[in-house]
């Protein structure tokens, strides 16, 4: 596993915590019908979500398979239910053997996420088609122990906060300078503020951090901050390195990938 390889704090972004669908499962690879990185109104995704021209995550196909309700896809389900479980062990394992924290942006996403989620549950209880009852259920279970880990993360204090310091805001203002200028697609906020957190943990302690993503918008983040020589002089460098799909844990930043290596999303 690339996260053992390393003696330096991991970072995670919330699409680390996501299962995608293995290559060698004969799934079919289904148009993602979400197609740009900004939602339609009144559409929330699962926090995990990264942009792709095709359902990725096991997650987001299941999610599809209970929209369209078409039983053709049932077939799928159990080979899906299975993976999920086995990514389970994978993030226990994760959170409990090795040295990872996560930001509170990350943290409160992932909160809300839930949220969103035990809502729908609720407004969908008791539904009339059998199967797509049973594919909430297991979305809730993997839910609720995912959150479970996430909440050990914070009983261990491996959740952080240092929005109020004055380094935070500075880079706020960096990031929030070019996407006024036009110099940039604009990341989420969540992107940025997520970010600008690493980069003052990695000042307060003094070292070097991994940060974990498979989202786009973090490597042009990071190297709108690189290009300030000012800005970046006053914390350790923060390695970027893409989730485990499809980048294979590829370190995106500051090495620019290699040819024929996956780019970001």
């Amino acid at each position: 596993m690339a996260l053992e390889q390393t003696r330096i704090e991991n970072l995670f972004d919330s699409n680390m915590f996501s299962a995608y669908i293995p290559r060698e499962l004969l799934i079919p690879r289904i148009d993602d019908p979400r197609t740009t990185q900004r939602r339609p109104i009144g559409v929330e995704r699962h926090p995990g979500y990264v942009h792709s021209p095709k359902i990725d995550q096991i997650f987001s196909f299941i999610g599809f398979v209970k929209r369209i309700e078409n039983e053709a896809y049932r077939q799928y389900l159990p080979a899906l239910y299975t993976e999920l479980t086995l990514f389970l062990r994978v993030i226990e394992d994760i959170v409990y053997r090795l040295n990872i924290a996560i930001p509170a942006e990350i943290y409160q996403e992932q909160k809300r996420g839930l949220e969103r989620f035990f809502i729908a549950y609720r407004e969908n209880a008791g539904r009339k088609i059998e199967w797509i009852g049973k594919i909430w259920k297991h979305q809730k279970f993997y839910l609720e122990h995912l959150d479970m880990l996430i909440e050990t993360l914070k009983m261990r204090g491996r959740v952080f906060d240092f929005s109020e310091d004055p380094l935070y805001e500075e880079i706020l203002l960096v990031c929030h300078g070019c996407a006024d200028a036009g110099e940039w697609e604009a990341p989420g906020e969540k992107d940025i503020r997520c970010v600008a957190n690493c980069c003052v943990k990695a000042a307060r302690d003094g070292e070097s951090k991994n940060l974990w993503s498979g989202d786009r918008h973090i490597l042009n983040i990071l190297k709108v901050l690189y290009a300030d020589s000012a800005l970046c002089a006053r914390f350790p460098q923060i390695y970027l390195y893409s989730s485990y799909e499809p980048g294979n844990h590829s370190q995106w930043f500051p090495v620019e990938a290699r040819a024929g290596s996956a780019t970001p999303h």
